[in-house]
């Protein structure tokens, strides 16, 4: 037993506070390296045996000779016979503009419609495919179907990828609006906002090749076309527009035009417009039906 008052100590570590030097390790794993040296890099070319080498680049180049050959043999035989050979043609990948919209039956986009009778007219092929969504109880109206046409038939443009537009009819808020990147799901939100955006995209004329004095004109136009009912019949009564002889921005249709004229469709009728009116919202394609 020991004495009382003596310390019996349970553990001994060394010190390391003076001068003495802790081995600390480089790394956590010690693995070999599988990076070939240079030297390695060269060990293994000399094991391979240059014969080989030099007979497949032999053969390369008698495969290409012989096909160089028989190249210029057919152009010659079809310049005997008058045959003209077709061209190699460019890989082309075929794209496709798929866009999905939802709008609401009860206030159908006029604007999109009128847009898609002018794509229409000038050729650009797409096609239109409509679904219910479960928020609609009434079925969709013929009326609002027809507006929506499927144009898959119409001539193709050249250069113009095939276009769908697929509309989704719902009765929720924020209608309608136009999802631009299915995997980003970012939609456009508003009528006025998505006819911008596709006439951008594959009508740049009525809006987005404008000179910036234009642009400014049409954005005027579109703000009248979406006040109050009093100030639009002031806008038709403006002097500043002649719509006997020409479109708003002169003699060439824009954005302003649709916007307006489809604006006066649905709050107001057809009927009950001037006849000069009237006949400018008749060169809009497809906007009025007699």
């Amino acid at each position: 037993m020991a004495a009382a008052g003596s310390v019996i100590s349970m553990y001994h570590h060394p010190t390391y506070y003076e001068d003495t030097a802790v081995p600390l390790p480089n790394c956590m794993y010690g693995l070999p390296s599988y990076y070939p040296t240079s030297s390695k890099l060269e060990d293994r070319k000399a094991q391979l045996p240059s014969s080989s080498l030099q007979s497949l680049e032999r053969k390369q180049e008698d495969i290409l000779r012989e096909l160089n050959g028989l190249k210029t043999s057919v152009q010659e035989v079809a310049k005997l016979l008058g045959v003209s050979l077709p061209r190699p043609k460019g890989k082309v990948s075929p794209t496709t503009c798929d866009f999905v919209m939802s709008a609401s039956p009860s206030d159908p986009p006029l604007i999109i419609s009128t847009l898609q009778h002018i794509m229409k007219q000038r050729g650009l092929a797409h096609t239109t495919a409509m679904f219910s969504h479960s928020s609609v109880k009434q079925p969709i109206p013929d009326a609002v179907r027809m507006q929506f046409q499927n144009f898959s038939k119409c001539s193709k443009g050249v250069g113009r990828a095939p276009i769908i537009l697929t509309i989704v009819w719902k009765e929720v808020g924020d209608l309608p609006s136009l999802v631009v990147s299915p995997s980003g799901h970012n939609p456009l939100t508003g009528e006025i906002t998505i006819a911008r955006f596709l006439c951008r995209t594959f009508l740049p004329d009525l809006y987005g090749n404008l000179t910036p004095e234009e642009s400014a004109c049409v954005d005027n136009w579109i703000d009248k076309s979406l006040a109050s009912s009093k100030e639009r019949t002031a806008a038709l009564k403006s002097p500043e527009l002649k719509l006997a002889k020409q479109w708003i921005l002169g003699g060439k249709m824009t954005l302003a035009d649709i916007v307006l004229a489809c604006s006066i469709v649905k709050q107001n009728g057809a009927d009950h417009v001037h006849d000069d009116v009237r006949k400018w919202m008749m060169r809009i394609p497809g906007l009025l039906t007699k």
